[in-house]
């Protein structure tokens, strides 16, 4: 305890240079998290507004952060909607749900939205997703983020920057390149689609 205050922490243990004729299994890194003592568990966005290009592949990724302490395990739920863009119209995606943390726990945890492309020229659209019922943890910052869609045709908006996530070491990058991966993957299928029809 170096008696600072200083949010969660993390850092990652990784496994090597098994000996005596074993092997190293899949999983040989683990996060571990510290936590100040007393910490009080917090859940939040990491960012409350979010802008994404209605551009044919577009997908919107709403980071939460876990904060405080990752010794319990914590739930928060979420409902997408309201705003003048409309699930399955405009987006798809999980509009309620439960966001859950393990005990000991402390990863981001990402919900995803894909941008339905509807090819004509349009105003900018939003929804929100909203933060509620929080158990065994308490919302941190604003219970509301909005995902603002800008048309391509009319905006020079590019798709959702990948967050920073928060890890230490080499996790941030790998979470950026996942979060890239992610939002690719629809259009990918997409045309995949398209071309088997």
């Amino acid at each position: 305890n170096d008696g600072s205050t200083e949010g969660l922490e993390d850092f990652l243990v990784r496994l090597t240079n098994p000996g005596g004729g074993a092997t190293l299994a899949r999983e040989n890194v683990a996060s571990v998290y510290v936590s100040d003592p007393a910490a009080v568990s917090e859940v939040g966005f990491f960012s409350d507004s979010v802008e994404v290009a209605e551009d044919g592949f577009g997908t919107a990724v709403i980071v939460l952060r876990r904060g405080g302490s990752a010794v319990e395990a914590v739930s928060v739920d979420f409902a997408a909607g309201g705003g003048n863009a409309i699930a399955q119209t405009d987006f798809d995606g999980p509009t309620v749900g439960t966001v859950s943390w393990a005990a000991g726990d402390g990863r981001p945890k990402n919900l995803l939205f894909d941008i339905i492309d509807d090819d004509s020229s349009e105003s900018t659209e939003s929804f929100e997703i909203r933060l509620s019922n929080a158990v065994g943890t308490v919302i941190s910052g604003p219970p509301t983020a909005t995902v603002r869609i800008a048309d391509a045709g009319g905006s020079d908006a590019d798709p959702t920057p990948a967050p920073d996530t928060g890890r230490s070491g080499g996790g941030s990058s790998f979470a950026l390149l996942v979060l890239l991966c992610l939002r690719l993957l629809p259009a990918v299928l997409r045309a995949y689609r398209r071309d088997a029809a």
